[in-house]
């Protein structure tokens, strides 16, 4: 049988069993490194406390029953604990007699644990798939973005009132400059088509030495 100081030892130092010793009222007498740290709360505040201001929820309840049991049953029961502000935890826990009192042995769920870490594992691959897809939004609007505007230039020049000199039938555009009909168009040539007219088309035929089609 292992002496019990070597047990006390192994509790004392490790880092994953949660060991608290109370006295039968449940005032805690001493508590290992784990507790301190889960709980965020320093040894000397624990020591003296009482173990009820750091159960959750019904675990005060299932505690005493397990009490009632007596101490050195082999049934395992869940406490949940809090300690500093925003620390929750459970523990799966088993109680031991003690000459003192008894002695609460307890180790975090590793069920529990798995299925945050999947949650958070999953959590962070929609994240992604969000962030991917925010990208994707951002390019189609921005293209769109592009497309109204051009239309918004196509339709203002169309709508755009332009005064035409009534004796050399230059216009004066956007700047309050006068220009060539001619050369105004040819700039603003994006909503226009181009051909020639009858006489022209006649002409450039004759300066080929070509003769236009018959109607």
């Amino acid at each position: 049988m292992v002496p019990q100081s070597a047990v006390e030892q192994f509790l004392a130092g490790s880092s994953f069993v949660h060991s608290f010793l109370c006295t039968p009222g449940g005032t805690v007498l001493s508590v290992n490194d784990a507790v301190t740290r889960q709980l965020r709360v320093p040894a000397a505040e624990l020591v003296g406390a009482s173990l009820w201001g750091y159960l959750s929820g019904r675990s005060r309840d299932v505690l005493e029953e397990q009490l009632t049991v007596g101490a050195g049953s082999p049934e395992r029961f869940l406490l949940h604990l809090r300690g500093a502000p925003d620390v929750l935890y459970t523990l799966s826990c088993l109680l031991a007699p003690a000459p003192e009192g008894f002695l609460l042995l307890g180790e975090p769920t590793l069920a529990r644990l798995q299925a945050f870490t999947e949650e958070m594992i999953e959590l962070n691959g929609e994240l992604t798939a969000l962030s991917r897809e925010s990208t994707k939004q951002k390019v189609r609007l921005a293209r769109a973005l592009a497309e109204l505007e051009t239309s918004y230039w196509h339709i203002r020049r169309i709508q755009e009132v332009l005064p035409i000199c009534m004796n050399c039938n230059r216009v004066k555009t956007e700047t309050s400059r006068w220009e060539d009909v001619a050369e105004y168009l040819k700039r603003n040539s994006l909503f226009l088509s181009h051909g020639y007219c009858p006489p022209c088309s006649a002409a450039v035929l004759a300066s080929y030495g070509l003769e236009p089609d018959s109607p």
